[in-house]
């Protein structure tokens, strides 16, 4: 998954350090875990993007216009940055994804149209998998710290 989402690769209870990020211990910061959840982010996007202008190209469409040509949803998609819900990588991969369920592909590429296709898909799929288990962890750890407050309270 490499998105920080429990895979212990993240360098969380490892006490490894990632790029010489961390604090004193060796442990990652949340700002930290968040920074290199976001590169993660960014990294499949941009690959997501690749796939993308590779599949415009088997249509006759330039690559490099179709991928970064804003999608008629970019207000919208500025929007959603600051509010709970998809990240802003997961809301553009989704954009192009849209775009490109509109194209056709030649017939002699349509079997390998088909399978960058499903590659989005699963690039999608993690995206948004990481940002719900994120949002998880979070919730997670709100209710943990009200429970040790309300404990802490009762002595």
């Amino acid at each position: 998954r490499g998105l920080g989402g429990g895979d212990g690769d993240d360098g969380g209870d490892g006490g490894g350090k990632a790029g010489g990020e961390g604090n004193e211990e060796g442990r990652l910061t949340d700002e930290d875990r968040a920074e290199l959840r976001a590169r993660s982010s960014e990294h499949y996007l941009a690959c997501g993007r690749s796939f993308a202008g590779i599949m415009a190209k088997m249509c006759g469409l330039d690559a490099g216009d179709f991928v970064t040509s804003p999608p008629p949803s970019a207000p919208a998609a500025a929007a959603v940055t600051s509010a709970p819900g998809p990240s802003p990588a997961s809301s553009a991969l989704s954009d192009l994804r849209s775009r490109l369920s509109s194209l056709t592909p030649p017939p002699s590429s349509a079997g390998e149209f088909g399978d960058l296709a499903e590659m989005l898909d699963e690039i999608q799929e993690a995206l948004d998998t990481a940002d719900e288990d994120v949002r998880g962890l979070d919730a997670v750890a709100e209710m943990k710290a009200r429970e040790i407050e309300r404990h802490e309270r009762a002595r």
